[in-house]
């Protein structure tokens, strides 16, 4: 797949796919961001998932442009997508991007957005915004509340990081059980 270029901000078509093989697109955003503990499991999965060998080939989708630093595989899989970012991007320029992606997947955190034109998967790290409400604005609280239900019903499956996560996931999102599955040291290959 090629790069995005941000000049001409034109998604590749499923007709340039360099190959046949299922395509899997994930929300690439956080790919080497901040350092927080999303950006560092996400990036960890995404480097672990382009240096296996593997029967899917990947679209590592965002609104920026691949990191320099980035394996070449990484570069080569990035997508970028128009938009600045945040909600607007994850519940319009993402769906958007992807239905004319096509692919057979589409995998993201947290939130899963309405419109996926394909199953999606969710990487839901802890519900600690259920487990100390506290320490949450009640804005936030709610927000996250309220997508996290959705995303868990509308999820064909459910990753979180260890098998803590998963119970109070399926404590708290009883539709979690059953579709959640703990990838405990995802960061390093094998996937």
């Amino acid at each position: 797949m090629t790069s995005y270029d941000h000049n001409d901000r034109v998604l590749p078509s499923t007709s340039s796919r360099m190959s046949n093989r299922t395509l899997i697109a994930l929300d690439a955003r956080l790919y080497a961001g901040s350092m927080t503990g999303d950006s560092t499991y996400w990036t960890g999965l995404i480097n672990a998932l382009m240096a296996a060998d593997s029967e899917f080939e990947f679209a590592l989708c965002s609104n920026r442009s691949a990191p320099e630093s980035a394996p070449t595989k990484v570069r080569e899989a990035w997508v970028g997508v128009p938009g600045k970012g945040g909600k607007v991007w994850s519940l319009v320029n993402w769906p958007s991007a992807l239905r004319r992606l096509r692919p057979s997947l589409a995998h993201t955190q947290y939130t899963l957005p309405f419109g996926l034109p394909c199953p999606g998967i969710t990487t839901i790290h802890d519900v600690s915004f259920r487990i100390g409400p506290e320490w949450f604005p009640s804005r936030d609280r709610l927000l996250l509340e309220r997508s996290i239900a959705s995303s868990v019903r509308r999820a064909s499956a459910i990753v979180t990081v260890s098998n803590t996560s998963r119970s109070e996931i399926e404590k708290f999102y009883p539709k979690a059980t059953g579709k959640t599955r703990a990838q405990c040291g995802c960061c390093s290959p094998p996937v």
